[in-house]
């Protein structure tokens, strides 16, 4: 009777597992976890999920196939396994943007290998509503002209001075990179992972024109110890964003 009872408990578990668990499937069935999921099999929705915002996206996506995924920097190439959790960054067209759990590597992969039309099909999502029709352009009123105005002479004896001008304090970017880092703005990594600040010059990034300064830093990912350098972007005395220094995307 205790053997009849202890199958059952060990059955039970295999199924909940098998039910449950993608990774722990793979491990009983030897069948990988992205078999028989595509596009097709996902709801179908009226909703593009590239049109929706990111608080109208789920935080994470699971992903049905194993990913091989290559290092440029050492050419080591590993696989992120199906049935892991990343974390979504964004949606590109019928892709998204995942970064892999506990790193900062970031990989693209179809929509289509994730779970995250299952996911908004669960979610209670509004359409986004179409934008509000343009009024018709008025014809401006003709202004009429002012007559000029007499100047008036300064009395005998005294010379008109202009106001005297005033300098800007120049601003230094690696002062100013350092108190962003220590007032922990920035979530990626902190002032204490730097082992080198570098002054940078003045560059026009998408048609905006920054001061810059950039660091390298260390952290461990799953390709090992590696180094990875960020450039700040400051105007006006203050860090408006960080991008990777080599990809020139922005850090969150």
């Amino acid at each position: 009777m205790k053997q009849l009872i202890a199958v059952i408990v060990a059955g039970l578990a295999a199924y909940l597992g098998y039910k449950f668990e993608p990774q722990l499937r793979f491990t009983l069935t030897g069948i990988p976890y992205g078999v028989g999921h595509n596009l097709a099999d996902a709801p179908i929705l009226d909703i593009d999920p590239s049109t929706l915002r990111p608080d109208q996206l789920p935080k994470e996506v699971t992903i049905f196939a194993n990913v091989p995924f290559r290092d440029s920097s050492t050419g080591l190439t590993v696989d992120v396994p199906a049935g892991s959790k990343h974390r979504l960054v964004r949606i590109e067209g019928v892709d998204l943007v995942i970064e892999v759990r506990g790193t900062s590597y970031r990989i693209t992969i179809p929509i289509s290998k994730t779970d995250l039309m299952q996911q908004l099909s669960q979610m209670s999502i509004s359409p986004p509503e179409p934008p509000p029709a343009e009024e018709p352009i008025k014809s401006p009123e003709p202004v009429e002209k002012a007559e000029p105005a007499e100047k008036k002479e300064a009395p005998s004896g005294i010379a008109e001075t202009a106001p005297p001008s005033v300098e800007s304090t120049p601003v230094d970017p690696l002062k100013v990179m350092r108190e962003n880092l220590q007032s922990g703005k920035i979530k990626e990594f902190n002032v204490d992972q730097v082992v080198n600040w570098n002054q940078g010059g003045t560059e026009t990034i998408d048609g905006e024109t920054y001061d810059t300064a950039s660091v390298s830093y260390e952290t461990d990912t799953i390709l090992g110890r590696k180094t990875m350098q960020a450039k700040a972007l400051i105007r006006n005395g203050t860090v408006e964003k960080w991008i990777w220094a080599k990809s020139g995307i922005e850090i969150k």
